[in-house]
């Protein structure tokens, strides 16, 4: 059961529901404490903790709370989905002013990805560009590394993925008064989905669109 409470949190981080993440976290905690857990488990659930402490506005504490988690994973010797981690790490370090920071622990991220773990490997390519976007508006290549995202989440056939590089390529292109383009790169994969219009980036992919057209 903790392991299960484990995973669906994880579906809720990646969907970006911290209040989510927070209810099922603290209820896996509650369990381990019955039952006893993993070092990792017991990480896991510390990074989780982090990034929705990053997400409600504690930019410093969940920063810290994510690095120390996985340094706490590398010392079990455990690396499946370490790349994730970091990408998610380097998200938050972004978001909080630190986006040379974020570069720095997403190259990390890619080399694992490059490696053969392809787990997530679109959206590591997609905070790439946009990690780059926030160091400088005009870096022409952030739109490669989106256009790269996009192409591999559709080669993997991850919709959810897709949408997610589409809305930040689209976002890339109306700041440079491309509406157009904006348009049709967002809207054929924003009217592929026929349920789950209250999740974030659905309805940002919405107003994105109402603003375009």
């Amino acid at each position: 059961m903790a392991l299960a409470q484990l995973h669906c949190s994880y579906v809720h981080l990646f969907r970006r529901e911290p209040d989510e993440v927070r209810r099922r976290v603290d209820k896996w905690i509650a369990l381990s404490k019955e039952f006893g857990l993993s070092p990792t488990m017991v990480a896991d659930g510390r990074f989780q903790l982090g990034w929705a402490l990053a997400e409600e506005g504690h930019a410093a504490e969940g920063v810290r709370e994510m690095r120390e988690a996985i340094a706490a994973i590398a010392a079990t010797g455990t690396a499946i989905g370490r790349q994730y981690l970091l990408c998610v790490l380097a998200r938050a370090c972004g978001e909080s002013g630190e986006a040379s920071e974020g570069l720095s622990l997403l190259e990390r991220a890619l080399g694992i990805a490059r490696s053969g773990a392809k787990y997530q490997f679109p959206e590591l390519l997609r905070a790439k560009g946009d990690l780059l976007l926030r160091l400088n508006p005009h870096d022409d290549a952030a739109e490669s590394w989106l256009r790269q995202a996009l192409m591999a989440a559709r080669d993997e056939g991850t919709k959810s993925l897709e949408l997610r590089a589409a809305l930040s390529l689209a976002r890339l292109y109306r700041a440079h008064q491309r509406e157009r383009e904006a348009c049709d790169v967002l809207a054929p994969i924003y009217a592929w989905f026929t349920e789950g219009f209250a999740t974030r980036d659905l309805v940002q992919a919405k107003d994105l669109l109402d603003q375009l057209r």
